[in-house]
């Protein structure tokens, strides 16, 4: 089965990062950095969305793949790198995930992250709440802010 590593390279999309073994991997746009650990070495690649695979509306900026075991389980990790704006971040996330080229894929696991400078005072925002929830239901995604800079680790 092939993964969406595969799909997007058949559909002409070329990756901003190749796919290749690593433990630690960080993307950036302006001054916000997102940084992903891994317990181990797996092979892993980065897409470029805004502007890429997506054009026109809202969208995330990069979709991180990570292959689990020999191409049969991987992840999305759907990543978007904002200053403060976490209520955009959430629209364009979840446009991203609604979007058509990824509405066939079925990836073992699927992460949304919302990468930003400063994270908000409350930490039990009720939208930041709701969207979680909605992400959890609609679409079987775990929805979490980072800061930037700040690991994720995966598994």
């Amino acid at each position: 089965m092939a993964n969406t590593y595969d799909v997007l390279c058949s559909k002409g999309f070329n990756p901003e990062k190749e796919r290749a073994m690593r433990s630690e991997l960080s993307v950036k746009e302006k001054s916000i950095i997102y940084v992903l650990k891994l317990k181990e070495k797996l092979h892993t690649s980065v897409f470029q969305i805004d502007g890429n695979i997506i054009r026109e509306g809202n969208k995330c900026d990069k979709l991180v793949i990570v292959e689990f075991s020999d191409n049969k389980e991987w992840a999305n990790v759907f990543v978007e790198l904002k200053g403060s704006d976490v209520k955009q971040a959430i629209v364009q996330l979840e446009s991203s995930l609604s979007h058509p080229v990824f509405c066939n894929e079925h990836p073992t696991k699927v992460y949304a992250r919302v990468v930003s400078s400063c994270m908000p005072m409350r930490r039990n925002d009720p939208e930041w709440e709701k969207a979680r929830a909605r992400f959890k239901q609609k679409y079987g995604c775990e929805l979490k802010r980072i800061k930037s800079q700040q690991p994720d680790n995966l598994r």
